[in-house]
């Protein structure tokens, strides 16, 4: 039996916001094809098991400003989607966050070096349904660099938007899994030079850090869900993420069934419910 904190009865109304770390691609089953949004993700487990009302706006490629005040682009068929902000209410009460990785192109670095890596040993899938492809332009360190610069600033003014939008409503932001293998540790579900490697763990701790302090100090709950799964990246012998040549044509370096499940598990844990 759950048991559900006093200030989310039955039927309380939940957002979660975000991108495809939250949105769920390639896990079973798709609700929304221009989203890549499934019914398995952890938002869904969550309001399933505190049955909540729940408002799903997660999207791949969503970044902040997406989610603040820029109508996205889902994909190439679909008009533009309104903000995500917009599915908050007065009455909301819990929302969910994971953001920030797409505004400063973590996972495009990670598939793009590895995609160059993968070519050149002959590695590379081919096929139907193959979703890795090598990158037309190389990783631009300087670019990343100034992405992270903003990522604090920019993620404290969604978590103002909701309580401008949602006074009441618990926020709880959830930071990216672990992708990557222990420094110094080389393993074939993530192809990359000790150099890359190195640059993108230093991304991975920055967004980690950033997501940190913006939940201090604005107030909301943190669910570190990276350090949760350190030992559970892409290369793990139990992964909660994808490698580069995932099984099922799963998008590289994204949650699989067990990632999601492992973050509902974090966020009802860190709202104090009992199982």
């Amino acid at each position: 039996m759950t048991t559900r904190p006093d200030w989310l009865p039955v039927g309380s109304g939940y957002v979660a916001l975000g991108d495809s770390y939250a949105a769920g691609p390639g896990i079973p089953v798709t609700v929304d094809v221009e989203c890549a949004r499934s019914d398995g993700n952890y938002p869904h487990q969550v309001a399933a098991m505190l049955e909540l009302a729940l408002g799903d706006r997660t999207c791949r490629g969503a970044s902040l400003d997406d989610i603040l005040s820029i109508p996205e682009s889902a994909g190439v068929k679909g008009p533009p989607l309104p903000r995500q902000v917009d599915a908050l209410l007065p009455d909301t009460a819990l929302v969910t966050l994971t953001a920030g990785g797409n505004d400063v192109g973590f996972v495009a670095a990670l598939r793009s070096w590895s995609a160059v890596h993968a070519a050149e040993r002959g590695q590379l899938p081919h096929g139907p349904g193959s979703i890795t492809s090598p990158p037309a332009q190389p990783v631009d360190r300087a670019r990343v660099e100034e992405g992270l610069r903003g990522i604090g600033p920019r993620l404290g003014d969604v978590v103002n938007a909701v309580r401008s939008h949602a006074p009441d409503a618990r926020i709880v932001l959830v930071d990216y899994l672990t992708v990557l293998p222990p420094l110094g540790t080389a393993v074939p579900e993530v192809p990359l030079t000790a150099d890359e490697q190195e640059f993108l763990w230093h991304v991975a701790h920055a967004l980690e850090d950033s997501t940190a302090k913006v939940a201090h100090d604005h107030g909301a709950t943190l669910v570190r869900a990276s350090a949760a799964s350190r030992e559970h990246h892409a290369g793990a012998p139990e992964p909660w993420v994808t490698g580069f040549f995932p099984g099922l044509n799963l998008p590289p370096y994204h949650p699989d069934e067990a990632g999601h499940l492992a973050m509902s598990d974090l966020v009802l844990d860190a709202l104090g419910v009992t199982r």
